[in-house]
């Protein structure tokens, strides 16, 4: 893994500790992913990103993905299991 990705990384968990403070956030980095998992209130979310993605996007791409996570979290809507840049998880957040 390369320092930039260290440090987007930790941008991202920054930024969730951040955006949702009441939350309980916690991250592993293993097998080429970087996972979040997120508990606030009764509702726990996971959100992975591929360390690829990481390495190629940009801070603005990941600053929107945080903002429709973010807004997930907060509402309670959506799906809870979002593998960003991927068929599977939410097409618009994929850089």
């Amino acid at each position: 893994m390369s320092t930039n990705t260290d440090l987007k990384a930790c941008l991202i968990l920054e930024r969730l500790r951040t955006e949702i403070p009441d939350a309980q956030i916690d991250y592993e980095c293993g097998g080429g992913m970087h996972r979040y998992a997120i508990v606030s209130g009764t509702r726990s979310y996971d959100v992975g990103f591929p360390e690829r993605l990481l390495d190629v996007c940009g801070v603005p791409e990941l600053d929107r993905a945080i903002r429709i996570f973010v807004e997930r979290v907060r509402t309670g809507e959506g799906p809870r299991r979002i593998k960003v840049g991927t068929r599977g998880g939410d097409r618009r957040a994929a850089a």
